[in-house]
């Protein structure tokens, strides 16, 4: 799905969670510069894949399906 690229640095960024030797694992990667970032996740409930993805303060999360955090 096209998007608009970006004004700035974290303003919109992609998720996914996957799997790799028995641990979980979220990637964010942000839209404007194509950094990427990975963090093992020992939750993966919604509360404890939020609170992983909080640190990057992004205006639009883009998943499978298109969240906007305010």
């Amino acid at each position: 799905m096209p998007s608009a690229f970006p004004d700035r640095a974290w303003e919109r960024v992609g998720a996914d969670l996957f799997e790799f030797q028995k641990k979980t694992y979220l990637l964010v990667v942000d839209y404007y510069s194509r950094w990427f970032e990975m963090r093992p996740l020992s939750d993966t409930t919604s509360n404890g894949t939020i609170n992983a993805i909080v640190y990057s303060r992004p205006m639009e999360l883009q998943t499978w399906s298109q969240v906007t955090m305010d």
